[in-house]
């Protein structure tokens, strides 16, 4: 029996309590959230609410205040937890209503104002709130609840009619022509046409602005940029770092002028050869190569002459080659002058600040920085003894 007795109570189901927000103007809504708050025996005694019959109007009475007040309808529903330790909730009941308590004068002038309106469900529209309880939302019934669209219906016989007439147009005309004409390719082709019409438009500033933006990008694909670290970027401003691939280039020129100039030195010297052999004459019979014997000599002295002249012109261009080439080294030799000093500078800096640091990672750092320091001038100083050597 007493097993049967707890499944019974067990099935019965829990009413949930019937509740609302009740707000009040600033200073008796102060009053009362400090008496709520404080845990005060007598709140029944100081707080009593009494509803009219049309269950909308209602008179609050709290303390010395006594404000009448108006039953909203929420837009939307809340849902009221309670809790005991600030852990565990538990629900309460559903919240879809709101007391709104106002002063005297402010209920007056309200219930004036507002004439009786009825929406479709027959519902009265003055107790209808078209706002939520916090601010973002602000006349959430218009916002959240626009009206539906109704569907249009086509009227089929008008569509039947038209159809007959133009097929009716089609038996009694003499020639028929249809074509099938597909919407998206049409604005495929305009676009096409629109974009070819901006290319051919294009002025020469703007084509080789663009012709430098790409040369740029292939440039710093092929060398990125320059690395520095946080501790170096103050002493690096006022610094004239040395471009390696740029000195790389500048060598490879040189290098491609000077192979340049062997080629064109060793084209003249196979002419001056050849010249040279057209003079050697094979022997002949006198009674054939008697009568010539004099213009041949003429035109060897004039040959002898024009070789001689071709000789001296080479050796003068490659006096010209040689002097650009030693003048390019030598400016090369001064950048690496300049930038060895530089390094130079920048490592004394590093190891004064190492003697003055405690930190041994930050320590360790400046070490670090000190080694690359030292290796790039290394560097430096092996390529300038390559150029010295080549001078």
């Amino acid at each position: 029996m007493i097993e049967d007795n707890r499944k019974t109570g067990n099935d019965q189901p829990f009413e949930l309590e019937s509740q609302f927000v009740l707000r009040l103007p600033p200073t008796p809504s102060a009053a009362l959230r400090a008496a709520v708050r404080s845990g005060v025996m007598n709140l029944e005694d100081r707080l009593s609410i009494q509803l009219e019959n049309d269950m909308r109007h209602a008179t609050v009475q709290f303390d010395k205040w006594t404000l009448p007040a108006k039953l909203y309808d929420l837009p939307t529903i809340i849902e009221s937890c309670k809790t005991l330790d600030r852990k565990i909730f538990y629900k309460t009941a559903d919240i879809c209503q709101i007391m709104i308590a106002q002063e005297g004068d402010a209920a007056k002038s309200d219930e004036e104002v507002s004439p009786k309106k009825k929406d479709k469900d027959n519902k009265d529209k003055r107790y209808m709130l078209p706002h939520g309880i916090t601010a973002p939302l602000k006349n959430v019934r218009k916002r959240r609840f626009r009206k539906t669209l109704k569907k249009k219906y086509v009227d089929l016989p008008d569509v039947e009619k038209e159809v007959k007439r133009l097929l009716r147009t089609d038996t009694e005309a003499l020639s028929v022509r249809y074509e099938v004409v597909n919407a998206e390719d049409e604005k495929a082709e305009s676009k096409n046409n629109e974009r070819e019409f901006e290319g051919e438009s294009l002025s020469l500033e703007e084509r080789e602005l663009s012709n430098s933006q790409a040369a740029d990008v292939a440039e710093y694909d092929i060398f990125g940029e320059v690395l520095s670290s946080s501790e170096e970027s103050g002493d690096d401003e006022d610094v004239n770092v040395v471009d390696i691939g740029q000195a790389a280039r500048k060598l490879e020129s040189i290098i491609e002028e000077q192979e340049k100039n062997d080629e064109r030195e060793t084209k003249e010297e196979k002419e001056v050869v050849d010249l040279a052999k057209s003079m050697q004459l094979s022997p002949a019979p006198e009674d054939q190569f008697m009568e010539y014997e004099n213009e041949s000599d003429s035109m060897a002295v004039s040959q002898l002459e024009s070789a001689t002249a071709g000789e001296n012109l080479g050796q003068l261009l490659k006096e010209q080659k040689t002097e650009d080439e030693r003048l390019a080294l030598m400016e090369k030799l001064r950048e690496l002058e300049h930038a060895i000093s530089n390094l130079q500078a920048k490592r004394r800096a590093q190891e004064l600040e190492v003697v003055s640091i405690e930190n041994q990672s930050l320590k360790q750092k400046f070490h670090s920085n000190i080694e690359r320091l030292k290796q790039e001038e290394l560097e430096k100083q092996v390529e300038y003894d390559e150029i010295m050597s080549m001078l």
